[in-house]
């Protein structure tokens, strides 16, 4: 990827947000592992739906959760497979997570390392966002408005600053090419 960022598309996340709403807030404490394995992201909380660490050196399908279901992401997937396919070709879903970048916090600047993060096409879908947040890659700002399908550039620099009194939450989507 030579950008910093490529627009790939929207999605209506109107029904998930609402789903957010309704699960209880312990549901973000379950699982840790990214946020005590990986530095960065110390600050943030997620709700894991399709993921697991093993899955990053493979380049294989993440674990399914049981949230997978609760949030209806498999109809969430069909929906978005014609749109990637048009962008990046052939390929398939392998790691769905929801994340929680609390308010007035940060994820500190980093690059995403090893075989499969760096040949998967990384997308992040805004789920409850506003102008107070800002993504960096490679030194570039963006606010990412809610339902916006961006693919980052994870092998540059990059961090969040959320500077708002609510907590940020996207979806990370990685996305592997046949």
């Amino acid at each position: 990827m030579k950008n910093n960022y490529n627009y790939t598309g929207y999605y209506d996340v109107s029904l998930i947000k609402n789903k957010l709403f309704e699960i209880d807030e312990k549901e973000w404490l379950v699982h840790t592992l990214r946020q005590t394995q990986f530095n960065a992201h110390k600050e943030t909380q997620t709700i894991e739906l399709m993921w697991d660490i093993s899955s990053l050196p493979s380049n294989e399908r993440g674990k399914i959760h049981p949230n997978f279901y609760n949030f209806k992401i498999e109809s969430m997937l069909v929906d978005l497979k014609s749109m990637y396919e048009e962008k990046y070709g052939k390929g398939d879903f392998i790691r769905v997570l929801l994340v929680k970048l609390k308010k007035h916090s940060s994820i500190y600047p980093h690059e995403d390392y090893g075989t499969s993060l760096q040949t998967c096409v990384r997308t992040h879908i805004a789920v409850i966002t506003n102008p107070l947040v800002k993504f960096i890659v490679g030194g570039e700002e963006k606010y990412m408005k809610e339902g916006e399908i961006w693919e980052i550039n994870n092998a540059v620099t990059h961090s969040v600053e959320n500077k708002s009194d609510e907590d940020r939450i996207h979806f990370i989507i990685d996305y592997k090419m046949q």
